[in-house]
């Protein structure tokens, strides 16, 4: 049985606060957390500095604040589908055009082979025929918004200190 998941984070690195005060939320992250069918774990994310990759789920600047949402409806050969886009992604690079585009309203200005974090976890989840946020394009959603999406199921929250393993 596949399974995708998508997990927000609250963090508190230097990026993160900028991300903070232009989205109005604590919420500076998203990443996409699949279960394959043989019980594999991996988490599918757009990073600053680092790209498109596949790492460990507990991977990330620590400290920080996960939160884990169930997608509503979607179905094992569409997670499938969705993990299927995000590895054909990795290796891309960060989309700083459409953080920029983003972060001072400039419309649609991104470039359409890189990524930031959370329109590679809507365009992965569109790509598998889920729309989590119709009335947004994905270049124009943070992470904040997508995770006020009405087909997200809470699951649940992890913190991660300093010291934490």
């Amino acid at each position: 049985m596949a399974k995708m998941q998508l997990a927000f984070y609250e963090g508190g690195t230097k990026y993160d606060y900028l991300v903070k005060a232009r989205t109005w939320s604590d919420i500076t992250h998203v990443a996409l957390l699949y279960t394959g069918d043989g019980g594999q774990q991996t988490k599918f994310e757009a990073m600053p500095f680092k790209g498109v990759r596949e790492v460990s789920w507990l991977q990330f600047p620590r400290p920080y604040i996960m939160h884990t949402y169930d997608i509503q409806g979607m179905t094992d050969d569409q997670a499938r589908k969705a993990a299927a886009w995000a590895t054909e992604q990795l290796g891309r690079q960060y989309d700083y055009w459409g953080i920029l585009g983003y972060t001072i309203w400039l419309g649609r200005l991104q470039h359409k082979k890189r990524w930031f974090c959370s329109e590679y976890a809507e365009t992965a989840i569109r790509y598998a025929g889920i729309v989590l946020t119709p009335d947004y394009a994905p270049c124009r959603i943070s992470p904040a918004r997508l995770m006020d999406s009405h087909l997200l199921i809470k699951g649940s929250t992890m913190t991660v200190n300093e010291g934490d393993n």
